[in-house]
């Protein structure tokens, strides 16, 4: 990809980082995952939610037994679509 290309790419990313999808509205997790994996919804579309969502179409919702941690600041943890777990 050449660079102009990236940046353009880079540029439409981060404007639509903070965009939340209408359907995610009255999430109660929509304040956690603010619509999911912002580059998947680029690809599927911006309106929507992330594909993977469990609310999305209904799927079964999964059940976490966790702990919050210590608000650290970890590699990638503020742009990448990561789940971090010890």
């Amino acid at each position: 990809m050449q660079e102009d290309a990236f940046g353009a790419y880079l540029e439409k990313f981060n404007n639509h980082r903070t965009r939340i999808p209408e359907y995610c509205a009255d999430c109660e997790t929509v304040d956690i995952c603010k619509g999911g994996c912002v580059a998947r919804r680029m690809y599927t579309g911006l309106d929507w939610p992330d594909q993977y969502c469990p609310m999305f179409k209904e799927r079964e919702q999964p059940v976490f037994d966790y702990e919050w941690g210590d608000n650290k600041d970890l590699v990638h943890s503020e742009y990448l679509c990561t789940v971090i777990v010890q």
